[in-house]
């Protein structure tokens, strides 16, 4: 997954996760670690054990920067989803961007419905997944995983910061 971090190089960007959070419903999840990969910051490992299969999950994926004046983060990114009916249908590109993220998880593919088992993401940057409006600041993205009008299953909250690549190379030049 290394291959993603080049891609958004490419692009003129890259990305440094500060924190990495996750809090599972331990109806649901057992065994669950989220890791930011050292040394240098810009991928996330995950792993956890589902206890049971799902047949239906919901998706809510928020985006937030920090508004210039206040600095208190405001959220600039908010989509809700139903896992089985993107990947059926195919249409919202960004969403598929982020579970393309996902989709290889050891020996487990996503397809619906989830199965009970081991689930691992090693090396993934989170960069793929984030709306293009973005520049270069400070960035806060949670994703929330929900079975409907039953329980949350899992909620993951990201605070990392995108870099512009040539400003980066500017700042670095300066003090050299």
């Amino acid at each position: 997954m290394e291959v993603n971090y080049y891609i958004l190089q490419s692009l003129g960007y890259f990305i440094v996760v500060q924190q990495f959070h996750c809090e599972v419903n331990p109806h649901f999840i057992t065994k669950a670690s989220c890791d930011i990969v050292a040394p240098r910051n810009r991928t996330i490992s995950a792993e956890l054990v589902l206890m049971r299969n799902v047949k239906v999950l919901g998706g809510i994926v928020k985006v937030s920067i920090p508004n210039p004046k206040t600095k208190a983060f405001q959220q600039i990114f908010d989509i809700t989803f139903e896992l089985c009916k993107v990947l059926r249908e195919r249409k919202r590109k960004a969403l598929i961007d982020i579970l393309h993220s996902l989709a290889n998880m050891g020996d487990k593919k996503m397809h619906c419905p989830l199965l009970e088992g081991h689930y691992k993401v090693e090396n993934v940057t989170i960069a793929d997944s984030l709306p293009p409006l973005l520049t270069e600041s400070p960035f806060l993205l949670t994703f929330t995983w929900f079975m409907p009008r039953v329980a949350p299953v899992m909620n993951i909250t990201v605070h990392a910061h995108l870099y512009d690549l040539a400003k980066e190379h500017n700042r670095r030049k300066k003090y050299l």
